[in-house]
C-alpha cells in the first residue's frame, strides 16, 4: 500500500514533469537573430539592447513564455540561416514576401513602419523636383542606393523593377550609406521615416542631408516575427496567441 504522504509526493512529481506549465518553462532558449540597424535594433550587448523591433519582439516571447536569447549577426546571415533550416530559431522585423514564405513561418504583424521616404543631399535640386516615387525611378540621370538583400516593401520593389532606375548595392548600414551619399556614390537612398529621423538627430550630418517625402505615399509595411520551419507550430501559435494579447500593429 502506498501511503497517503507518498501519493502526493509522486503526484507532484508526476505534475511536475508532465505538466503543460512545466514544459513552458523547460523549453530550450530560441535564438532570435538581430542586427544593428538603429532605431529598429540599438545593441549595446546582448544584454542590452533597445529599438522600435526589438522591445515589442521582447514582449511578445515573455509574454508567450517562449524563453529566447539574442543572437547578433548580419541581415544577410539572418535569412541565410533561416533558409537553411538547421534549428528552431527565428528572426524579427521582417517585411512578408512570397520568396521568404517558401522557407520561413511567419508571425502576425508585430509593428507597422511609417512611410516610406528617402534621404538625399541637402538642396539637391535634381532629387527634389520629383514629387511621385514613379517620376524619381524614371529619371536615368539619378543614381539609387539600396541594400543587397533588402526588400523595401511591395509598392517600392515593384516600382523598382518596373522602371529600372540606376542602382548602386551595398552591406551599409545608415550611417554608412550617409557617407557613401555626401561623397557622391549615388543620389538618395531609401528608409522608413523613423530611421531617417533617427539619421537627422546625428550631429554629424544635420547640414548636409535632409529627409524627402513623396505624394504617392502609402500606409508603412508591416514587420514580422520570421522564424525557421523547423521551429515548432506550437511554439509559433503562442508567439501569435502573445501579439494578439498585446495588440501590436492593429
Amino acid at each position: 500500500m502506498i501511503s497517503g504522504n507518498l501519493r502526493l509526493i509522486l503526484l507532484f512529481i508526476f505534475y511536475c514533469f508532465y505538466s503543460p506549465l512545466f514544459a513552458e518553462n523547460t523549453l530550450p532558449p530560441l535564438g532570435v537573430y538581430i542586427y544593428e540597424r538603429p532605431p529598429l535594433f540599438n545593441i549595446k550587448d546582448t544584454d542590452n539592447i533597445s529599438g522600435i523591433i526589438a522591445e515589442p519582439t521582447a514582449q511578445v516571447f515573455e509574454m508567450a513564455k517562449v524563453p529566447f536569447r539574442w543572437r547578433i549577426t548580419s541581415s544577410k546571415a539572418v535569412l541565410k540561416k533561416l533558409e537553411q533550416n538547421t534549428q528552431a530559431l527565428c528572426g524579427t522585423g521582417w517585411f512578408k514576401n512570397t520568396e521568404r514564405e517558401k522557407f520561413a513561418k511567419y508571425s502576425l504583424p508585430i509593428y507597422q513602419d511609417g512611410a516610406r521616404v528617402i534621404m538625399i543631399r541637402a538642396n539637391d535640386a535634381a532629387v527634389k523636383k520629383h514629387t511621385f516615387f514613379t517620376h524619381l525611378f524614371a529619371d536615368n540621370s539619378l543614381k539609387a542606393g539600396l541594400k543587397k538583400g533588402y526588400s523595401y516593401g511591395p509598392y517600392i520593389d515593384d516600382r523598382i523593377k518596373e522602371l529600372s532606375p540606376q542602382v548602386v548595392m551595398t552591406n551599409q548600414g545608415g550611417e554608412g550609406m550617409i557617407r557613401m551619399l555626401l561623397k557622391g556614390r549615388f543620389d538618395y537612398f531609401l528608409l522608413i521615416q523613423e530611421q531617417a529621423e533617427y539619421l537627422l538627430s546625428l550631429p554629424d550630418y544635420q547640414s548636409q542631408i535632409e529627409l524627402k517625402t513623396f505624394k504617392d505615399i502609402f500606409p508603412g509595411c508591416f514587420r514580422y516575427i520570421l522564424c525557421s520551419l523547423k521551429t515548432d507550430d506550437n511554439i509559433m501559435h503562442r508567439i501569435n496567441q502573445a501579439i494578439t494579447k498585446l495588440k501590436l500593429a492593429r
